[in-house]
């Protein structure tokens, strides 16, 4: 992806260079037809088609780009991605985002070398193909649905070049559990993982090997309001790599937040809200990096005292024994407290 746009910019750049007839821009489905009458479609490796007019669905016109790499489809009165898409073999970066599509035709599953994929938000009204998990070369599937009924792809798992990944909604549905995101190692940047209470104990939520992903720097655990499993123990299954910089936490019905919260050295910003059963935190003032925290609905804990810095009474009265005998070795300020902090609660 990275080489294709450095040709582009290449190409603008130098006018004379020789690749410049590689890269087209369209407006019109009149434009379309011509590059292809004229054979001029097969040396084009990027294609910007703008078209206000629409597309047919059926249209057989995009497989004379037989060597396109790159291809975004643009234009409102766009409404289907026409099934010839699937003879795009070469096509690694396909960019629908500023369209009208609402669905996505089972011939994309052929794209094999298929390595970005951009859609709209909220534009899927009938999901994913269903062999969705054949594009086993996508590295980014840019797609956002704020739903946690939204249904996955099917065996997500075989995915496993998949970098960028925005929401995984788990399900009771053979294929669409949480165990899927086992095997997406190389996933990083920004995840939300729904319906978790779905999820039947510790060790069904520790194959999603959270704590196998260095390169996840946000993290969101979203449990449903009513659970019936042991939420507790799911969260402690949860646990993810010490690089984790932002941590958001909601609708556990658990009574206590799991200690491996305070093993995230590079916590910057953390969240928990709605956990209404919560009757104990972590000592979370022995988060070194964290500015910004967030207590939201706990209705459970009624005061937040030295215990948020690992603090007990009874290490107190024996530290102030120590100090009247003159032999302290540890004081109170060697618990760091929460400097330059937001806090809400």
């Amino acid at each position: 992806m990275h080489d294709l746009v450095h040709d582009f910019a290449k190409s603008v750049l130098n006018p004379k260079s020789s690749s410049q007839d590689r890269y087209l821009a369209l407006h019109s489905y009149e434009e379309m037809a011509e590059n292809v009458r004229w054979n001029k479609a097969a040396s084009i490796r990027s294609l910007f088609l703008h078209l206000g007019g629409g597309i047919s669905a059926d249209t057989d016109m995009l497989s004379g780009f037989k060597h396109l790499h790159v291809l975004k489809l643009s234009g409102y009165d766009v409404m289907f991605l026409p099934s010839s898409i699937g003879k795009l073999l070469r096509l690694r970066l396909l960019d629908i985002s500023s369209s009208g599509i609402t669905s996505l035709p089972e011939s994309l599953c052929k794209l094999y070398n298929l390595q970005a994929l951009t859609i709209d938000g909220y534009a899927l009204e009938g999901g994913f193909p269903k062999r969705m998990s054949d594009l086993i070369s996508l590295r980014h599937l840019n797609y956002w649905h704020d739903d946690a009924k939204f249904k996955m792809p099917v065996q997500m798992g075989r995915l496993t070049c998949l970098q960028t990944l925005e929401f995984f909604n788990v399900s009771q549905e053979k294929g669409c559990g949480i165990e899927e995101l086992g095997t997406l190692k190389y996933l990083r940047g920004s995840l939300e993982i729904r319906n978790l209470g779905l999820v039947e104990g510790k060790e069904a939520a520790k194959q999603a090997k959270l704590f196998e992903k260095p390169n996840l720097s946000s993290l969101r655990l979203d449990f449903e309001r009513k659970s019936d499993n042991c939420d507790e123990d799911v969260l402690e299954g949860l646990q993810p790599h010490p690089n984790l910089q932002k941590l958001e936490i909601r609708y556990c019905m658990g009574n206590k937040i799991p200690q491996w919260l305070i093993n995230l050295p590079k916590l910057v910003e953390l969240r928990i809200e709605d956990c209404q059963r919560c009757s104990e935190l972590p000592s979370l003032g022995q988060l070194p990096s964290l500015k910004r925290l967030y207590l939201r609905s706990l209705d459970n804990i009624r005061s937040i005292g030295d215990e948020f810095y690992g603090i007990n009474t009874n290490e107190e009265e024996e530290e102030g024994r120590s100090r009247a005998s003159g032999s302290s070795t540890r004081t109170r300020n060697s618990f760091r407290p929460l400097k330059n902090s937001m806090y809400e609660i």
